[in-house]
């Protein structure tokens, strides 16, 4: 769960961007490292768009809500909604990662 810090406020005095992303970048890896890991297989981010719907302030706790939302052959499409402590969503994230063979750099099946 994220932790909002004073250092990631803008000099409009609510959160900036940068580390709402850096959140989603996080959350991305966590989950889907937690659906599977192999030393041979990795992914890369292909795709992502990003919705804001509220502002976060300094010291707020965010959780974030992890969920699939496509698995093609290759591909895997997540989705990622963060919200204040308050309950309101505060951003909404859509990810699509390509799987790959790690030695020979070639796409390979969704391993799960």
């Amino acid at each position: 769960m994220p932790q909002v810090r004073w250092r990631d406020e803008d000099t409009q005095g609510h959160v900036n961007h940068i580390p709402m992303l850096e959140w989603v970048a996080q959350a991305r890896v966590d989950y889907i490292d937690s659906l599977y890991r192999d030393d041979t297989v990795d992914y890369v981010l292909v795709h992502l768009s990003t919705d804001f719907h509220a502002k976060v302030y300094y010291p707020d706790d965010i959780s974030v809500r992890a969920s699939i939302r496509d698995k093609g052959k290759t591909s895997l499409t997540t989705v990622y909604e963060l919200f204040r402590q308050d309950g309101v969503r505060i951003l909404t994230a859509v990810c699509t990662n390509v799987f790959f063979n790690k030695k020979t750099g070639t796409a390979v099946n969704v391993p799960f």
